[in-house]
């Protein structure tokens, strides 16, 4: 089965939220799916709009667990 997550972020930002979406993304990709997550690349929810945070420190394209990761710029006003 292919699965596309697309949380609001992602690891290695720390938060339930994020604990939640690896720990569901890997489970399946543990099981032979085909996972990816799609994310903007973000420290944080809260980053959204905050002109001090430049992103994650981690690359835009990588495999993690099984779990092919995209992270997509994000814009700021």
């Amino acid at each position: 089965m292919k699965v596309l997550h697309i949380p609001q972020a992602y690891w290695p930002v720390h938060g339930g939220g994020e604990v939640l979406a690896a720990a569901v993304s890997e489970g399946l990709a543990a099981l032979g799916n085909d996972v990816r997550v799609f994310v903007a690349n973000v420290p944080g929810v809260y980053a959204y709009g905050d002109r001090a945070h430049d992103g994650v420190d981690a690359p835009p394209r990588e495999k993690r667990n099984g779990v092919r990761i995209t992270r997509f710029p994000y814009l700021r006003k």
